[in-house]
């Protein structure tokens, strides 16, 4: 049997309570807190010596949530009108599922003007096929703990199936985007078909929108 550490123990417990007031004053809004000099500073010091997973997870969710919150203003929405500062199209994805906001994932992931962009400043499909991969395996695991939650059977996500089919026509179509200087995504969905859904829908909206534009 291990002795724990009094001092260690101690340490941990005082932590705990700062992070915990930190917590109350903010109301879990970690990005609120005002500038004290020290909070921004030093959270994270605090957060692991407290060993408290829960605190350090909700701060890195709430820091990348302002993050994509501040790239939607400055685009106003429209993903693909955002610069290529070299940063932007790489990690955009990784950003919004840390801070699992579903609402500007959804948004960003039936952007295909914006997954056009995103190929031509690759270069290449791998990233966006990436960002496929993990948008849907995050899909998949909300599921599953949503049905954990509930208890309720296992049913068909028919929104993360619409997301694999688009991955599977990307890698199927690959040579066709070596000429996508004069195509596009919305092109590809609509001349190569993909069944009734939410993908072909907003490609046709998105069809109609660039028209119009």
């Amino acid at each position: 049997h291990q002795l724990s550490n009094p001092d260690k123990d101690s340490s941990k417990s005082l932590n705990e309570t700062l992070i915990d007031a930190y917590r109350k004053q903010c109301d879990g809004k970690w990005n609120t807190f005002p500038d004290d000099g020290y909070f921004y500073s030093n959270l994270i010091y605090h957060a692991l010596i407290a060993e408290n997973d829960q605190h350090l997870q909700n701060y890195r969710k709430s820091l990348n949530k302002t993050l994509i919150d501040g790239y939607r203003k400055q685009c106003d929405g429209k993903w693909n009108t955002f610069p290529d500062d070299g940063y932007f199209y790489r990690n955009l994805i990784y950003h919004a599922l840390i801070a699992e906001n579903d609402e500007h994932l959804q948004s960003i992931m039936t952007d295909f003007d914006w997954m056009t962009r995103k190929i031509q400043i690759d270069r290449t499909i791998y990233y966006l096929d990436c960002d496929l991969t993990d948008y849907i395996n995050y899909l998949k695991k909300r599921k599953e703990r949503k049905e954990k939650r509930k208890g309720k059977k296992k049913e068909r996500n028919k929104n993360w199936e619409d997301f694999d089919q688009l991955k599977q026509l990307l890698k199927q179509q690959q040579p066709w985007h070596k000429n996508v200087h004069k195509n596009n995504v919305v092109q590809m969905i609509l001349w190569f078909s993909m069944s009734d859904s939410l993908i072909k829908q907003r490609a046709l909206q998105l069809a109609k929108e660039n028209v119009r534009n």
